[in-house]
């Protein structure tokens, strides 16, 4: 009996999206057309395409893509809560996990984890 109490305080103590989300990181695969377009990350270069890049899952993300010869482009990537954590966490958890993911924004993703880009030439 002790044993099936402290693995329900266990489980009642977390919250799902931080334990099953795996953490405030998110990976995005940024694609262009053509390839071997610099990569700006809310205005810091973060590299070439294609690439693959972690960024935190709670803040939104400007993505500009730049080549010579080529126009400009920039796109918006967005942040939100899913509506699922936010249910498990009331229906699993006891509350508990609304106050934890709430706080640590486990909750949170980017609306996208594929971005790809055709520039224009100018």
């Amino acid at each position: 009996m002790k044993i099936l109490l402290t693995i329900l305080v266990c489980f009642s103590l977390t919250s799902c999206a931080a334990i099953l989300s795996g953490g405030n990181q998110q990976t995005i695969n940024i694609a262009s057309e053509p390839e071997g377009v610099k990569v700006y990350a809310n205005g810091m270069p973060v590299g070439s395409t294609p690439l693959r890049y972690q960024t935190d899952k709670r803040k939104e993300l400007t993505l500009e893509f730049k080549k010579e010869g080529y126009e400009t482009i920039s796109t918006v990537v967005t942040s939100s809560a899913g509506p699922g954590w936010i249910i498990a966490d009331f229906f699993l958890t006891f509350f508990v996990g609304l106050i934890i993911d709430g706080a640590t924004g486990s909750w949170l993703s980017l609306d996208r984890d594929f971005v790809k880009v055709s520039l224009e030439p100018k």
